[in-house]
C-alpha cells in the first residue's frame, strides 16, 4: 500500500470516527462484511485494498472486514484471538506461534485460515462467529 493511499485511509477515518467508533461498539464480533459496507461505505475500497495485502488468499468479500480489524480494533481482543489460534494450533504441522502482539496481520491472517481448515469450516480467513466458535473464544 503506497503512502498517499495510508493518508487517505487516515484522513477519511479521522472523518469518519464517530462511524468507526459503532462499528466497533459491539465488539468484533458485530464486524463483518455487512456491517462494514453500511458503516463505512467510503472506507470499503481502501480498507478492502488494506484487507487484501494482509489476508491475500481470503475471499475478497471480506478484505474490507479484515482491514477494518488490522485498522481499529482493540489490541487486547486481537492479542486474545491470537492466544485462542496458538492454543488451538499448537500441536498442527507447519504452524508457527504467533507473537501476542495485538496486531492483525499477514501472519495472523494466515493462522485464522489454517485454523479454519483445521476446523473443517470455510476457510475464508476471517476470525468470526464460526471460526470463535470452533475455538471455543468468546468474541467480545
Amino acid at each position: 500500500m503506497n503512502p498517499l493511499t495510508i493518508l487517505s485511509l487516515v484522513s477519511t477515518a479521522v472523518q469518519v470516527l464517530p462511524q468507526i467508533q459503532t462499528l466497533f461498539k459491539g465488539g468484533v464480533a458485530n464486524v463483518t462484511p455487512a456491517t462494514v459496507s453500511a458503516t463505512l461505505p467510503q472506507l470499503e475500497p481502501l480498507l478492502a485494498q488494506l484487507g487484501s495485502l494482509i489476508s491475500p488468499n481470503a475471499e475478497a468479500a471480506v478484505h474490507a472486514t479484515v482491514g477494518a480489524v488490522a485498522a481499529f480494533a482493540s489490541g487486547n481482543t486481537v492479542a486474545g484471538m491470537q492466544g485462542a489460534l496458538n492454543a488451538y494450533l499448537a500441536n498442527t504441522p507447519g504452524f508457527v506461534a504467533l507473537k501476542v502482539d495485538g496486531k492483525y496481520g499477514p501472519k495472523t491472517a494466515a493462522a485464522v485460515v489454517m485454523a479454519q481448515t483445521k476446523a473443517g469450516i470455510k476457510a475464508d480467513g476471517w476470525f468470526g462467529q464460526a471460526t470463535a466458535a470452533a475455538l471455543n473464544f468468546v468474541l467480545k
